[in-house]
C-alpha cells in the first residue's frame, strides 16, 4: 500500500499550500452561489449531504458555509487544490468577476 505524505503533496504541488487569500476573495464575493461552485469543483466531489451539513452547521452565516465547502474540497483534493483550478471552475459557473479577482491575487 502506497501512502502519500502531506510533505510530498506540498512539495509536489506547491500551489496548494496556501489558498487562504484566494478563499477569502471567493468567500467575500460569492454569497448564495457557493453551492453551485461547490458542486462544480473537480476531483472528489462535495456531496449534497455535505452541502446540507455545511448549511445546517452555519445556518446564519453564508461566509462560513462557503469557506467550509472550499476547505472541504482542498482537503479531499490536494493535487487539484490550486488557483488555476479555482479560476477555471469559477469561469465555468459564470462567476467571471470573482475569477478575475482570484486570478489577480499573488501569493506572498
Amino acid at each position: 500500500m502506497v501512502s502519500i505524505s502531506l510533505i510530498h503533496i506540498l512539495f509536489t504541488f506547491p500551489e496548494c499550500t496556501d489558498l487562504s487569500e484566494a478563499f477569502d476573495l471567493i468567500v467575500d464575493n460569492i454569497g448564495r452561489e457557493w453551492r453551485r461552485l461547490a458542486r462544480r469543483l473537480p476531483g472528489k466531489r462535495i456531496t449534497e449531504t455535505e452541502i446540507e451539513v455545511l448549511t445546517d452547521r452555519h445556518s446564519r452565516d453564508l461566509r462560513e458555509q462557503s469557506r467550509g465547502a472550499l476547505l472541504m474540497w482542498r482537503e479531499k483534493n490536494p493535487p487539484l487544490a490550486n488557483k488555476s483550478v479555482l479560476v477555471n471552475t469559477l469561469r465555468q459557473c459564470d462567476m467571471n468577476y470573482i475569477a478575475d479577482l482570484v486570478e489577480g491575487w499573488q501569493p506572498r
